[in-house]
This record gives C-alpha cells, sequence and structure tokens, in this order.
C-alpha cells in the first residue's frame, strides 16, 4: 500500500487482504495547499461491517490511526462527503 490521496464526495477504496494481515497503522490528515472545505468522516468497512468511524476536521493536525484487519479479506475506506476538502492516508505499514 502506498500513499492516498481521497478527495471527499463519497470517494472509496477497496483493498483486497485476503486475510493475510493482521493490522495497517498510517496517519491520516488535510493534504496541504488544497481547499478546506467542511468536516467529514473517514468509515472503515472490514468485510461488508462498519468497523469504525474517525471523524476528520479541515483543520485538523495529521494524526497516526490503526486499523484491526486480523482475518480480514476486504477493507473498505469511505470518505464521506465533506465538501471539496482533499485527506490523505500516509507512511502506511501493513502487518
Amino acid at each position: 500500500m502506498k500513499d492516498y490521496r481521497y478527495s471527499s464526495k463519497d470517494t472509496w477504496a477497496v483493498y483486497n487482504l485476503n486475510g493475510k494481515y493482521n493490522f495497517i497503522d498510517c496517519v491520516i490528515g488535510h493534504v496541504d495547499s488544497s481547499d478546506l472545505g467542511d468536516d467529514t468522516v473517514l468509515q472503515i468497512m472490514c468485510d461488508g461491517q462498519l468497523k469504525k468511524e474517525i471523524p476528520l476536521q479541515a483543520d485538523m493536525q495529521p494524526k497516526n490511526i490503526t486499523i484491526d484487519v486480523k482475518g480480514v479479506n476486504q477493507l473498505k475506506l469511505i470518505l464521506l462527503d465533506g465538501g471539496c476538502a482533499t485527506y490523505g492516508l500516509g507512511n502506511p505499514v501493513i502487518k
């Protein structure tokens, strides 16, 4: 997994993990020089079930998050409509 950018307006990404991993650590934050837009929520779905919701503010400092993916076949990240802000996942580590 590499660094990714997600723009609001119900953007999503799917990762097929095939049950091979235990956790994902990464940093999430607003991407500099992009529109601030409105606050939004990152939904973390594991095998079709909502596992966690993380509120995101346009003026937030980057924060570390850990996602438990033990036994998960498919991970889906959904950035709910928050205007025109762009958020990014950086420094991902998958183990």
